[in-house]
């Protein structure tokens, strides 16, 4: 399997890079804090009890 990587210089204001930020701290936060469930639910031996996609929700 091949994987390219690509690279881009996005120039932005203060503001639109603060909110980028802020954006993608919630994603790391969102994407560690399932990560951390899944590994909990594994550590026991049992599954999940419920499906973690319905703990996510958008305002």
């Amino acid at each position: 399997m091949k994987v390219a990587l690509l690279s881009y210089k996005f120039v932005s204001s203060k503001t639109v890079e603060a909110k980028l930020n802020e954006q993608l701290e919630l994603c790391r936060w969102l994407y560690n804090r399932l990560l951390e469930e899944v590994n909990r639910a594994g550590k026991g031996g049992k599954s999940q009890k419920h499906d973690t996609r319905l703990d996510i929700t958008f305002k």
